[in-house]
């Protein structure tokens, strides 16, 4: 009866889509893997619901007594997100902490220590699964080509953008933390360092990833997007594109990126502090006569250098605070080198451990996948979409070291 029962559930939830098996053959998900997960969210739940004692608990309190946040069980099941090393290791501390309190008790019940462990070895076992079926996945070429030529096609949820952009948890982490490693987490057209909220789930805050031509939304090339955050997008960086055009806008991103290059090769005998990089060095690459147009959507417009606009549009903060938290990323960046820690990964733990709990482990896996393909996937082959399509040799050099790839 028991087992009949299970497999009603199981057969309702199949037919009814309360799992998410977008994933699976456009990743390493799998409909087992994809089940698995949520086998060991009944575990879960079966645990926290011995630990409180109640024993009709919502997933999202179950959850919240987790240390996670509200919706977790919604991105995971009826969502396509997997569980990542970090969080998998967050929950079976948890469950660790269940087993020696109960552990610690004159009369340790032993139920409870048996739901605390069957689900501490879900989790352990959903882990190995996800890492061997990455492993599979990344070791099959014609897999690696499906993947990549898969990420071109319409999205589902919205197909004026590619499936990649819209649809893909992988290639979004990965689009994430190249856009952070390349600009250090610096919106170009405000200066605003983005917050660490803005990539927190939980936090109202959000990121967003701006198309630099308003005409090609299918793209996904690192060149055509700006990282920022809903505070200005889509108001105002989509008068910034109609107004500006594409060449202000990649100029803008590519002088910031030589800006902090100067600081993070200045020789430290001719800098002051931590001041890599100074008001004159910014000057010195956007000069005054280099002028930028805003428009918001109330009307305002605003036109001059790039110091007036973080200077004397964008005023949350001072343009010196702006400059002060470039040259904090640098002076991370350039310790970290000093120390041999990779520089790249000092600046997500530094400023952006939201992203690094978050995207990290996803990036990871897009990184190795797509650097498989080659540098000769950078020209247009009869196999499919190129790898220039998202990224100059530049940026694949700069995932090489970033993600400690050969």
């Amino acid at each position: 009866m028991k087992d009949h029962a299970k497999h009603a559930v199981y057969e309702w939830i199949q037919e009814y889509g309360l799992i998410s098996y977008e994933g699976v053959g456009r990743s390493y998900q799998t409909n087992e893997l994809r089940d698995l997960q949520y086998d060991t969210f009944r575990a879960l739940w079966k645990a926290v619901a011995h630990h409180e004692d109640i024993f009709f608990i919502s997933y999202d309190k179950v959850f919240k007594s987790l240390d996670l946040w509200q919706g977790f069980y919604t991105r995971h099941i009826t969502e396509p997100q997997m569980l990542g090393s970090k969080l998998n290791e967050h929950l079976v501390d948890k469950l660790n902490e269940f087993i020696n309190e109960e552990e610690s008790l004159t009369s340790p019940d032993v139920i409870k220590l048996k739901v605390y462990s069957d689900a501490k070895d879900s989790l352990i076992e959903l882990q190995k699964a996800k890492l061997e079926a990455e492993k599979t996945w990344l070791e099959t070429d014609t897999g690696v080509l499906s993947w990549f030529d898969q990420l071109f096609e319409p999205g589902r949820r919205d197909p004026r953008y590619s499936y990649g952009f819209k649809d893909s948890p992988i290639y979004k982490a990965w689009s994430v933390c190249m856009n952070i490693f390349e600009l250090f987490g610096t919106d170009p057209m405000t200066g605003h360092s983005i917050p660490d909220g803005a990539f927190n789930i939980d936090e109202q805050g959000r990121f967003a990833s701006h198309h630099i031509d308003r005409d090609n939304k299918v793209s996904l090339a690192l060149y055509d997007q700006i990282l920022t955050w809903n505070s200005y997008h889509p108001d105002p960086y989509e008068s910034f594109s109609e107004l500006m055009g594409e060449t202000h806008q990649r100029m803008l991103k590519y002088r910031l990126r030589k800006l902090f290059e100067l600081g993070i090769n200045k020789d430290e005998s001719l800098v002051q502090g931590s001041n890599w990089i100074t008001e004159d060095d910014f000057k010195a690459i956007f000069p005054d006569n280099l002028e930028f147009k805003v428009e918001f959507r109330n009307g305002d417009r605003f036109e001059g250098s790039l110091f007036y606009l973080w200077n004397d549009v964008f005023t949350e903060s001072t343009f010196e605070d702006k400059l002060n938290k470039i040259n904090d990323r640098i002076q991370t960046f350039r310790d970290a080198i000093k120390n041999g820690r990779n520089p790249y990964l000092e600046i997500l733990k530094g400023f952006y451990p939201s992203v690094e709990e978050r995207f990290l482990e996803n990036a990871l896996t897009f990184a190795t996948a797509f650097s498989r393909l080659g540098v000769e996937r950078l020209t247009p082959t009869e196999r499919g979409h190129s790898a220039g399509e998202l990224a100059y040799i530049w940026h694949i050099y700069l995932m090489k070291q970033a993600f400690n790839l050969e």
